[in-house]
């Protein structure tokens, strides 16, 4: 079924007349009745009743007429606003991440690209790493924001490069109720470039315990923050280990104590209702008040 049977079947039900019909497509007659004869051929119905001096629509003919007539006008419409996005031209900006709160590094950048390129139109896309990763090489995406070991960003080919806006140290992410108290100390983390707001400094507070690879031992993190389980998602898994320095950390782990999440956010989700603990690289910006974050030492920083 394309526009053209849709057009030819339109006006004719609407004059009941084939001569007139195709004069107002601009069509011949005989190409007005082979389109309708297609139509129906390809529907499986009589769409009109036909004789020598009269012509009307069908039961089926009228039933169809309304549904017809709708998919016309919206492919008309798809068609203009197409031309219109041209004719304005629209520069879109198609960006995506993993995780929605990534896009908080682009607050700072849109708003002054906004008020430069007023035909600039971002489009932003929350999407898996894989996804992402495809986007980027096929180039139906111009940003991806994420981190640089889970996108596996290709550098070196001409087709995309890597521009960093963060370190991302490795933490151990517990839910912040309940567990070992101890006091707080600033960060010494790198913080995000200028363009960016740091967090305030008050906000910036930390345990002081920096776990090695033997406190990360499933019994130890039982007994000393009530969990034993270790939280985790197949790109992040996949980053990890490709860390030499964090074989010490992976090796304690038997997959009878490690939980796969299908993402970042269900496995945060996880953290908060005390189901586990997140082994993760997190940028100072995007620290959550409502979970602790403790160093692990010999741990990659990721990017």
């Amino acid at each position: 079924m394309n526009s053209t049977q849709l057009a030819c079947f339109i006006e004719v039900a609407q004059h009941l007349n084939f001569a007139k019909a195709a004069q107002n497509l601009h069509l011949s007659q005989p190409t007005v009745s082979k389109q309708i004869q297609s139509l129906e051929n390809e529907l499986g119905v009589r769409l009109f009743e036909r004789s020598t001096r009269s012509v009307s629509l069908t039961y089926a003919g009228r039933r169809f007429f309304p549904d017809a007539r709708g998919i016309l006008i919206q492919e008309q419409k798809a068609v203009k606003n197409l031309r219109d996005m041209e004719r304005c031209a629209d520069q879109p900006l198609i960006i995506g991440s993993y995780g929605m709160e990534l896009f908080s590094y682009l607050a700072e950048i849109l708003s002054p690209m906004l008020r430069e390129m007023p035909n600039l139109r971002p489009d932003i896309i929350n999407a898996p790493y894989q996804s992402l990763r495809n986007a980027l090489v096929s180039h139906s995406m111009d940003i991806v924001i994420g981190t640089k070991q889970l996108l596996d960003a290709r550098q070196g080919n001409g087709e995309s490069s890597f521009e960093k806006l963060a370190d991302a140290p490795v933490r151990c992410i517990l839910p912040q109720a309940g567990g070992e108290q101890t006091a707080g100390v600033s960060l010494s983390g790198v913080s995000p470039p200028g363009a960016f707001r740091s967090p305030d400094e008050k906000e910036r507070k930390e345990d002081d315990i920096v776990l090695t690879a033997d406190d990360l031992e499933p019994e130890k993190m039982k007994q000393r923050f009530g969990t034993a389980c270790r939280l985790t998602f197949a790109d992040l898994e996949s980053a990890l280990r490709n860390q030499s320095c964090f074989a010490a950390v992976e090796s304690v782990f038997s997959s009878r104590y490690t939980v796969f999440c299908d993402n970042a956010e269900a496995a945060f989700c996880l953290v908060k209702a005390g189901a586990g603990f997140l082994l993760m690289p997190e940028p100072d910006l995007l620290r959550r008040r409502d979970l602790r974050y403790l160093s692990v030492e010999s741990a990659p920083v990721f990017s």
